[in-house]
């Protein structure tokens, strides 16, 4: 899939290639600078392009994982999104490239678990 906009920082370019390449998953700008990847129009994964040097990388952390991930230098509550357990990387050294896809598919699974079962048997055919 081509992406609409490409993140300069290499680690936020191969993440948004990566998440592009998911069986299903849509991706498109919102709120101008905003690289949004969403599963059945549900956001999963949002890289602000806006944020330099390194392009903030902010997903869906769940209630179980948010205070350890805050607790981290370069991890902060995602503003907004906060409540919902979001979370947002501002250093690209704060997590390795695999624990970071790692969470981002925990991120996506978490929210194809919460679509109607029909949505979900129709993401699995």
């Amino acid at each position: 899939m081509t992406l609409p906009a490409q993140p300069a920082h290499p680690l936020s370019a191969t993440i948004a290639e990566e998440l592009a390449g998911w069986s299903q998953v849509t991706v498109d700008i919102k709120w101008q600078t905003n690289l949004v990847f969403s599963i059945a129009n549900k956001m999963f994964a949002v890289i602000s392009l806006d944020e330099t040097p390194f392009e903030h990388i902010s997903f869906k952390a769940g209630s179980e994982r948010f205070l350890e991930l805050t607790d981290n230098d370069g991890i902060i509550p995602a503003p907004y999104m906060a409540r919902n357990h979001w979370v947002t990387v501002t250093n690209p050294k704060a997590l390795s490239k695999k624990a970071l896809l790692e969470l981002l598919r925990s991120s996506h699974d978490q929210v194809v678990a919460k679509l109607p079962k029909k949505i979900q048997l129709q993401l699995r055919a």
